[in-house]
């Protein structure tokens, strides 16, 4: 009875008149990088193409790579959840690997098999993707199986939210860091946080406490102190989130190993968050310091944010289809406009 119950309904109803494979379920293990270079082994889930009752299978078809939107819980990973995926990131890639393409779900660091801090919204979420592509196409490339589609050459890549994010830099990483035989045909990024440093920034500085997903601002400084503290104290967790938030010392550890350890829903994070007193958005739970120096738009911290927004630093020289709900009041319609802009003004 659920909205999400009738669009499962209705994309059954649009895509199986499409359906010419059987699909196969293929969990991937494979090694990838973090920001700083160390190698971390990861996961994701492969849908394969296959033929019907184990006939040879002489097809070759793209890769479609999609990227999951944010997901705090790590039992939601694709290749955990599969099809129980309550974002429908899985159903929806298992439709369109039935109607021919494989289809390569990066679970990303911090997720499926990885228990490392997960880099929301940074550069190297482009490392996971990318190589989840690459790992796909080398297990297909070294099976037996028969019934298993070929690849043809084309890698299409789409994703949502913080997948939108995802999809863009991994385009741009394909670009500027070009893997042989490996190229993005098409990109289409679907309502992505690309612009940190203005558009999510001002989500951060002045949302409400009618902002209905306040968690993802604890998990994204877990992410930029796990990746910058180092150089920049100001990402340090405990000198950006209050100590006194509420009112309790250890408030702080307690939110952090939240968003750290994978097992906890995004409603419990804001809830917890909600306990800062007075509590106002997203931004009451930030030091005075770390409001200050995130509303100057000359600081190193803004600094950091757009060294990281998606369309930063490269002009795409493949078909790019920027998609955005213009009503999403999670991740602005700012985030495209503004990438939209500055790849326009790059020619």
């Amino acid at each position: 009875g659920s909205i999400f119950d009738e669009l499962w309904a209705w994309m059954k109803r649009e895509f199986f008149k499409y359906r010419t494979y059987d699909v196969e379920f293929v969990t991937v293990r494979y090694v990838t990088h973090t920001a700083s270079g160390e190698s971390i082994p990861v996961s994701g889930l492969c849908l394969v193409p296959t033929t019907v009752r184990g006939t040879v299978n002489t097809s070759s078809v793209p890769v479609m790579s999609m990227q999951h939107p944010t997901q705090v819980e790590r039992r939601y990973s694709p290749s955990i959840c599969g099809l129980l995926d309550p974002e429908l990131t899985v159903p929806i890639a298992t439709l369109i690997a039935g109607s021919g393409y494989i289809v390569a779900l990066a679970d990303y660091p911090g997720m499926g098999v990885d228990t490392n801090i997960h880099p929301y919204c940074q550069l190297s979420l482009a490392n996971s993707v990318v190589d989840m592509i690459r790992a796909s196409l080398e297990y297909i490339g070294s099976s037996t199986n028969t019934t298993y589609s070929g690849w043809d050459g084309r890698v299409y890549m789409m994703g949502y939210s913080e997948g939108g994010y995802a999809t863009m830099v991994a385009a741009r990483s394909m670009q500027l860091n070009p893997v042989p035989g490996l190229s993005a045909t098409a990109v289409a990024p679907l309502d992505g946080p690309h612009s940190l440093s203005d558009t999510m920034r001002s989500v951060m500085l002045y949302s409400g406490t009618n902002f209905s997903s306040p968690y993802f601002l604890p998990y994204f400084i877990n992410a930029y102190d796990d990746i910058y503290a180092s150089a920049y104290p100001d990402f340090h967790f405990t000198n950006a989130i209050k100590a006194s938030v509420p009112a309790d010392p250890s408030f702080s550890g307690n939110l952090k190993w939240m968003v750290t350890a994978g097992t906890n829903s995004g409603t419990e994070i804001t809830d917890k968050m909600k306990q800062a007193t007075p509590y106002e958005g997203p931004r009451s739970i930030l030091t005075a310091g770390f409001i200050g120096e995130l509303a100057n738009p000359a600081s190193q911290i803004v600094g950091i944010l757009g060294s990281n927004d998606s369309y930063r630093a490269w002009t795409p020289l493949m078909p790019v289809r920027l998609m955005h709900n213009y009503d999403d009041d999670l991740v602005p319609y700012g985030n495209s406009t503004n990438a939209a802009l500055a790849f326009s003004q790059a020619g």
